[in-house]
């Protein structure tokens, strides 16, 4: 299950929760979620952006995306889901076996 859940109290977590939602949309999530945690303590737009060169985003595509309604509500979504669920830090620290099967399905 891919969520992204921006933290109050970090910096542009909610410009990288939707520039990693964005890279999902081109199968990259992974690779870029990974490097965005490896630079969580400077998540400028300009490091975000390296990112997504370095993942291999088609850039422009990711631009549009990130920037999109589809993604703000997407990444809106997804923080209200998690404190309906009492997730207030990621990792999240929970077994599958606690989680609502309506929180189990995942966008594609």
């Amino acid at each position: 299950m891919l969520q992204a859940l921006p933290l109050s109290g970090h910096t542009n977590s909610r410009l990288a929760a939707e520039a990693a939602t964005a890279a999902q949309k081109q199968g990259k999530f992974w690779p870029y979620s990974d490097k965005v945690w490896d630079n969580s303590d400077n998540l400028t737009p300009a490091v975000l952006e390296k990112i997504a060169k370095d993942v291999g985003l088609d850039v422009t595509r990711w631009r549009g995306d990130m920037t999109s309604d589809e993604i703000k509500a997407a990444v809106t979504k997804d923080k209200s889901d998690g404190g309906a669920l009492g997730i207030n830090s990621t990792p999240p620290s929970t077994s599958m076996s606690q989680v609502p099967p309506a929180a189990t399905t995942s966008r594609a």
